[in-house]
């Protein structure tokens, strides 16, 4: 049985493409949230955080024999449990390009710890995990971010000073309508961001309303073996 790591739009795909091909697997997710992403399909879904103890029983429960990693870029932890384990693994993610309005930064540190922010209206759309380091940016910025629709969420948003008229608690991915609404409304001037792959919307309103696109990197990791397009992923579920 293969292993998916979802919990992405993108792996949302391959769920697809494993259901139309007839291939058995098993979806994990960290979050019940994320499980809407497989409603309509036939898969079974594993909930909550894996540690390698826990992987471990995953794997001689499932008899997992191969690994499509499609997780969130930026959970590197669970990459890397996943690479360890030595079994056949594909990465798949979709391909970053680095549009004229960016900035890329290697990680946050580098980009609260200078200047880029003073006197500007920032949206922040990098999850809720990092948002304590923005805190003392709220004196010197107008900050807004935009948090997954759970209590632990909002609380860790309040914690670093938001302001509740200064939240949006919503499941990506956005439409575009509704990322150009909010950020004409919200008067954004520049927004922070992750590089994980969905970054075309964001590109273009970049570029439609002259608005700064701060990116951070994706993590290093050395993949054994990676690719962007679903056919390479059906290749590697049939042939290996």
């Amino acid at each position: 049985m293969l292993w998916l790591i979802g919990g992405t739009s993108e792996s949302r795909e391959i769920a697809q493409l494993l259901f139309q091909y007839n291939i058995d697997y098993v979806v994990t997710v960290t979050t019940n949230e994320a499980t809407v992403l497989y409603k309509d399909l036939p898969v079974k879904v594993n909930v909550g955080p894996l540690e390698n103890s826990e992987i471990q029983g995953l794997l001689e429960r499932y008899g997992i024999s191969k690994i499509v990693d499609a997780s969130h870029p930026h959970a590197q932890l669970i990459s890397q449990y996943a690479i360890n384990l030595n079994l056949p693994y594909l990465r798949y993610e979709r391909a970053f390009v680095i549009g004229n309005k960016n900035k890329v930064f290697e990680n946050i540190d580098s980009l609260v710890n200078d200047s880029h922010l003073d006197g500007k209206r920032v949206l922040l759309t990098i999850g809720c995990k990092n948002l304590a380091k923005f805190k003392p940016w709220q004196d010197k910025a107008i900050l807004f971010t935009r948090v997954l629709p759970s209590l632990n969420s909002l609380n860790v948003a309040i914690d670093a000073g938001f302001a509740s008229d200064r939240i949006i608690a919503i499941r990506p991915p956005v439409e575009l309508e509704l990322e150009r609404a909010l950020w004409k409304r919200w008067q954004i001037e520049t927004v922070v961001t992750k590089a994980n792959g969905h970054e075309d919307i964001k590109q273009q309103l970049s570029q439609e309303l002259n608005i700064e696109l701060l990116v951070l990197a994706r993590p290093k990791i050395n993949y054994p073996r990676q690719c962007n397009q679903l056919e390479d992923v059906l290749h590697f579920c049939t042939n290996g």
